[in-house]
């Protein structure tokens, strides 16, 4: 990582990764690899909206407890918050895991989602 004043900047000539960052990188998988083609999700455009829906519903009833905590106030107690929050907390701890050294993958997400299923 470079640290660079604004100034400094214009003199600064690579923009490639280093070779340790690239392995780690390129280590993830290509689309094709991560995503599967004949899977009946990508194979039918509609079946990927239901699975989407369903997954950030099930994501807003896990974070509802926690929203009705935090929005009392709120005359559907933070419901239709509770969606959103979910959203943004499984991408949060995802990408902290990432920056702490971990690996962005589905097994982390995953991870990070079971994790999050079972404390709440």
């Amino acid at each position: 990582m470079s640290h660079l004043t604004p100034k400094q900047a214009s003199s600064y000539k690579t923009l490639m990764l280093p070779a340790e960052i690239l392995a780690q990188q390129r280590a993830g998988g290509t689309w094709s690899e991560l995503f599967d083609y004949d899977w009946i999700k990508t194979s039918i455009p509609s079946s990927d909206s239901c699975f989407g829906y369903g997954f950030i519903f099930v994501l807003g009833l896990i974070a509802y407890p926690l929203t009705r905590l935090a929005l009392p106030a709120l005359g559907d107690k933070g419901y239709p918050v509770s969606r959103f929050v979910g959203m943004l907390l499984l991408a949060y701890f995802s990408w902290l895991v990432s920056s702490l050294g971990g690996s962005y993958t589905r097994g982390t997400i995953g991870m990070v989602f079971v994790i999050w299923r079972r404390q709440a």
